[in-house]
């Protein structure tokens, strides 16, 4: 009787661990499945913000150019683009070397809020240029 109690109990452990080892196996490839699962949605959404950063930049360098272009003599239209185009670039050359210093020094919100004040007075130029520009019906 002992020796049959002995066997049913290795019977059963054997059992139970068998039962384990599929179970094990059956939630790893769940597990793998739900992980591929998330990066094709991760890569995808990537995808649509890298496409829509593209976007915009070309919109919104499009929109850079015509204002140069609209800004120019014609008499002089090739240097003073040329001139523009010179003096766009180097801001972002300057500026990026010592923006990541700035920004772990002032935090990621500190350094956004840094970089909205000081892009403030470039837009109210644009808005005075734009007035200065703007014909005035004198009738």
């Amino acid at each position: 009787m002992v020796a049959s109690a002995q066997l049913i109990e290795a019977e059963s452990s054997f059992l139970d661990r068998r039962a384990l080892t599929n179970l094990s196996r059956e939630g790893m490839y769940g597990f793998i499945g739900l992980a591929f699962g998330v990066a094709f949605l991760v890569v995808i959404f990537m995808s649509a913000v890298i496409a829509f950063e593209n976007l915009s930049s070309g919109m919104g360098t499009a929109a850079y150019a015509a204002f140069m272009a609209s800004i120019t003599n014609q008499k002089f239209t090739a240097t003073q683009y040329a001139l523009l185009t010179s003096l766009m670039g180097i801001p972002r050359v300057v500026v990026s070397a010592g923006s990541g210093f700035m920004a772990k020094a002032m935090g990621w919100e500190g350094y956004f809020i840094f970089c909205t004040l000081i892009a403030l007075p470039g837009l109210l130029m644009l808005l005075r240029i734009r007035r200065s520009q703007t014909p005035r019906n004198t009738a």
